[in-house]
């Protein structure tokens, strides 16, 4: 083994069992392992990683931000340290995460749908969906929104 010190990696986010985690982006955090210059993330929809989901390289630092992942999955998640000569540790432990579903639609509440001679500007408003980060608001002037209007 030489003079490396094989520090376990323990995992912290997202933390064993979580569920509702966020998808853009989810966020890994693990702690370092002594002498490691660089990280590869491995997660895998099964416990024995017999499949890979998802694996990103060449990390520099004990945080990820992933932005691949799919809504309601359960995603198991491990960490591989590497130095100059290619030596490794993993993470001790496996842990294992569910990503947030689809999020609902969020219901228009002004203008009243049909509504007619709106004063413009328009205000739009619509009821908060939990946990989402941002909307997009289309608009159109026929049915389906074959020919959005640009404001």
């Amino acid at each position: 083994m030489g003079a490396y010190e094989r520090t376990p990696i323990s995992l912290i986010t997202p933390s064993n069992s979580a569920t509702d985690v966020l998808l853009s982006p989810t966020s890994f955090a693990w702690t370092t392992s002594s002498n490691a210059d660089h990280y590869t993330i491995q997660l895998s929809t099964v416990s024995t990683f017999a499949t890979i989901s998802a694996q990103f390289i060449n990390i520099t630092t004990n945080a990820y931000n992933a932005t691949t992942l799919l809504n309601s999955k359960t995603y198991y998640w491990r960490v591989y340290a590497y130095n100059a000569s290619g030596l490794m540790v993993n993470s001790s432990n496996i842990t294992y995460f569910s990503t947030l579903g689809s999020l609902p639609v969020p219901t228009i509440t002004s203008p009243l749908n049909g509504a007619s001679n709106v004063a413009y500007p328009i205000n739009v408003t619509w009821n908060a969906v939990p946990t989402a980060q941002n909307y997009r608001l289309e608009v159109s002037t026929v049915l389906l929104l074959r020919r959005l209007c640009t404001m």
